[in-house]
């Protein structure tokens, strides 16, 4: 083991030796001029002279012809020159399996040595056929220059239009053997050789390559491994337990600025090795390299920076995003880029020239050619600056004149230093490229080189990139949803409905509850409450069911439930109580007679600051022996003014009103003439109201202890009566409740949650047809997803993520949901207008009041809505697989 690693230090020493000198002559180049012969218009307007010169000119024109195999000289040096890169791969390749290998193998150490030797051998013949043809090149030169002196070829014009000759490239090694070998023939060549100073011209040429050797070597430095190496690759697919092998053992090496043909027919394995070396499937054997990196390992994410930072794809079908013109289509890839918007605009722009499409930029894909979609997509691919291009079959949907621009296109991109390579089944485009790599059954059958690679200088990224951000996302997902406008727009009405629907009804219970509040307050004053006491066994957790039980008992004994001062003083501690004042209500039967006609009442009560004077019909508060009555008791009395509603005709008029009381002899009718004051519409107890004094007057002359039952509590403000009423309701006297309360704010309270719960009811049923929203909202989203499965995998193969995709698709049906909203708000408010438009004479105001609270409720849930009918489909577009998405139909 120990001889096997001295043997691969050796080795590598002199590979490495060979590795400088290969980087020195890398940058040799055969000159296309002067030498480019026979095709030099330089020579050939010498030879054309010199054949039509007089006998004394024999001499030259037997020079001439030792001239007529330069052309061919040159043929063998560029073969010679394919043949010592050729060596030069193979010795890399060779040389590296020897030294990964573990332990010591004959057959890779022989192997190495003889590619060493095959190498050196190949370098030998280049120099020598390279120095031969430079020496018989610059006799060409000189020759030129001998037959430019004769004074018959003094034509000013010709003279003009021959420039002097110029300095060539050449190894420091090579430009010394050729001048000595140049020195030792001479001949009658060397005044002509002087006087051209072509001597001179080398040497100045060797001072300016040894000044600028150690940048090119540097260079070199940078570029010289490869960008892609396949190690080993095998890749099947499987039927149930059957294997299908499709690669088997693939392994290719390749450098910057090299233009690769895999080619090979139908099955072959082309495209799932360009999906393999692209990051799209990762289900294989072996290892990808990449700038040194392998792959294999890398995480999902890692992967999708891959495809964003380092390939470009070109695809046979095109794959632009239909609903996007040329310029956003473009601008995809660059969304995934640092680039303020304004720079990939521009960038987007100018690749958009150099494909020639610039006036086409704002047509959609369905109004481009079959090469304009290509030549979109090429742009596409450029986009994001990536290091490597793979195109599949760019040519097969083309004619022949757009396989040509198509081709050339893919040439200058390789020109520029990129890495080209093209899946093709054509020997036609193959041809085109520096280097055809024929697979067949899985395998590489041939490996051949066409011409040299285009020459590299490493240049840092332009740009970096970046995943598409929420705005990004936001922006392809609006333009796709214009593009559908008319299919999104019934969707979106058909979930207004809904909306609209929820926002009329909770618009509704909030008019008519403010409605029969204002009704109501108009009666009565929200700012008090009546107070009874309870009884032992009154001990209702209801108020309103422990009020009815408490003026049952204060009828049947009323002289049991006073409210005397030392009850009055307890409510006054409550907090916000303004006040306390004692209220009669005369509980047992009262007949109002009038002209014959009777009208019996359930009570009498003394009017105080609970009752609204704007509750009167007609007339004012009653005074001292008057008597407020209601509207029910004019229809008893004066049947015709209630026809007419003249209440009017009743104020002023005397009435005999018969009291029953309770005297300490019994119950005893009194009777006592009273005139009407006033005609209400309502009263809190649906009984006439009489003074303060009118019932304390009737009760003293019969007899009747003015000890009250009830007290009307006034708070400090209406919005702490509830509170208040609350506090006085719930207070104990020997752990049971001692009062219970009556007035205007439990009864608005009351018809405000029965308002509430009736606009909550029909809301919710309106809102039953939000669940066919989210059917359609999730129907349309799958749709969608299928429809766009192309997009899908375009947008993954450009580095874009998972989420991203998901992204786009809740972010369409969040834009799905706004739009709905909108509609919603429109239509409730329309009907809104309408409603209180036709029912405005008859409740006097607006019986629908919509909230700005409900349209805010109306856009949320159609946000949340949208966000969670879109949950599935867009998780189901995120986990397409890329390969299959982008050969969807």
């Amino acid at each position: 083991m120990k001889d096997d690693t001295s043997l691969k230090d050796q080795l590598r020493s002199q590979r490495d030796d060979l590795e400088k000198i290969w980087r020195l002559e890398s940058i040799w180049d055969i000159p296309a001029n002067p030498f480019a012969l026979p095709e030099n218009k330089q020579l050939l307007s010498a030879l054309s002279r010199c054949t039509n010169q007089s006998n004394e000119t024999l001499s030259l024109k037997k020079e001439a012809a030792g001239f007529a195999d330069l052309a061919q000289d040159r043929e063998n040096v560029e073969l010679a020159q394919t043949n010592y890169k050729l060596a030069w791969y193979d010795l890399q390749v060779s040389t590296d399996r020897f030294f990964m290998a573990e332990n010591e193998s004959e057959a890779l150490k022989a192997e190495a040595l003889d590619k060493l030797s095959a190498f050196q051998t190949a370098k030998s013949h280049f120099e020598g056929s390279w120095h031969a043809y430079s020496i018989r090149a610059k006799k060409a030169l000189v020759f030129i220059e001998t037959v430019r002196s004769f004074d018959t070829l003094s034509d000013e014009k010709v003279a003009q239009s021959l420039p002097q000759p110029n300095a060539v490239n050449y190894s420091s090694t090579a430009s010394e053997s050729s001048k000595n070998e140049l020195d030792s023939n001479n001949g009658d060549y060397t005044r002509e050789f002087k006087k051209s100073d072509f001597g001179g011209a080398l040497k100045q040429e060797k001072r300016n390559y040894s000044a600028d050797v150690h940048k090119e070597i540097t260079q070199a430095d940078q570029v010289h491994h490869s960008i892609l190496e396949l190690d080993n690759i095998h890749k099947s697919y499987f039927l149930g337990k059957e294997e299908f092998p499709v690669l088997k053992g693939i392994n290719l090496k390749v450098d910057r600025g090299e233009f690769i043909s895999l080619l090979g027919e139908s099955g072959g394995g082309k495209s799932t090795l360009m999906n393999i070396i692209g990051g799209l499937d990762r289900e294989y054997e072996g290892q990808v390299i990449i700038d040194g990196q392998p792959q294999k390992s890398k995480k999902e994410k890692d992967m999708d920076i891959y495809r964003r930072d380092m390939v470009g794809f070109i695809f046979q079908s095109f794959n632009l995003i239909s609903y996007l013109n040329v310029l956003d289509n473009v601008l995809v890839s660059l969304r995934m880029t640092k680039l303020t918007d304004k720079e990939k605009n521009q960038r987007a722009l100018d690749l958009i020239k150099q494909v020639g499409l610039y006036e086409h930029r704002k047509k959609k894909p369905a109004q481009l050619s079959g090469g304009q979609k290509q030549r979109v997509a090429i742009a596409r691919s450029l986009a994001s600056n990536p290091e490597i291009i793979l195109a599949d079959e760019p040519t097969g949907a083309l004619d022949s004149a757009n396989t040509a621009e198509v081709l050339e296109i893919l040439d200058k991109i390789a020109a520029s230093g990129k890495t080209v390579i093209v899946v093709t089944h054509s020997q036609e485009v193959a041809n085109h490229g520096t280097r055809i790599v024929h697979l067949e059954d899985g395998r590489i059958l041939k490996d051949s080189r066409i011409k040299q690679a285009y020459p590299v200088i490493q240049a840092g990224k332009e740009f970096k990139s970046k995943a598409l951000s929420y705005l990004d996302t936001f922006r392809m997902a609006f333009k796709h949803f214009l593009s559908s406008w008319k299919m999104n727009l019934l969707i979106a009405i058909g979930s207004a409905i809904g909306l609209a629907s929820v926002m009329f009804f909770l618009g509704l219970g909030n008019g008519a509850t403010k409605y029969m509040n204002d009704q109501i307050t108009s009666i009565a004053n929200p700012d008090v409450f009546i107070v009874a006491r309870r009884g032992a066994d009154n001990q209702a957790k209801n108020n309103m069911a422990a009020w009815g039980q408490a003026n049952g008992a204060i009828s049947a004994s009323p002289a049991d439930y006073y409210l005397n001062d030392n009850y009055q003083e307890k409510i006054k501690k409550v907090d916000h109580v303004k006040s306390v004042s004692s209220i009669f209500v005369v509980m047992t039967p009262t007949t109002i007679s009038y002209e014959g006609n009777t009208r019996s009442i359930g009570s009498v009560m003394s009017w105080s600051s609970l009752i609204n004077e704007s509750s009167l019909d007609a007339g004012k508060a009653p005074a001292k022996n008057e008597l407020a009555i209601m509207e029910t008791d004019v229809q008893a009395l004066d049947p015709k003014a209630y026809a007419d509603k003249n209440w009017k005709t009743m104020v002023g008029k005397t009435v005999d009103v018969t009291f029953t009381l309770q005297t300490p002899n019994g119950p005893s009718q009194v009777i006592q003439k009273m005139t009407i004051s006033g005609v209400m519409s309502q009263s809190p107890t649906n009984g006439a109201m009489a003074s303060y004094d009118t019932i304390k007057d009737l009760y003293e002359s019969n007899g009747v202890s003015t000890e009250t039952n009830f007290a009307l509590v006034t708070v400090d403000q209406t919005k702490n009566v509830k509170q208040a009423t609350q506090d006085v309701n719930t207070m104990k006297v020997d752990g049971k409740y001692i009062f219970t309360t009556q007035g205007v704010g439990s009864i608005l309270d009351t018809i405000s949650s029965i308002t509430q719960i009736v606009s909550i009811v029909l809301a919710a049923i309106a809102g039953i047809s939000l669940l066919v929203s989210i059917f359609m909202i999730v129907v349309t989203t799958y749709m969608s997803v299928a429809a766009r499965t192309k997009e899908i995998g375009v947008i993954r193969a450009m580095g874009g993520r998972r989420k991203d995709i998901s992204r786009l698709f809740t972010a369409e049906s969040l834009i799905l949901g706004i739009f709905s909203s909108i509609i919603a708000v429109v239509i409730a408010f329309v009907g809104q207008i309408l409603i209180n438009k036709g029912m405005y004479d008859l409740v006097g105001g607006d019986i629908v009041q919509i909230m700005p609270m409900m349209i805010v409720l109306a856009i949320v849930i159609a946000l949340i809505i949208a966000f969670f009918a879109s949950l599935a489909p867009s998780a189901k577009g995120a986990r397409l697989n890329t390969i299959e998405a982008l050969a969807a139909e």
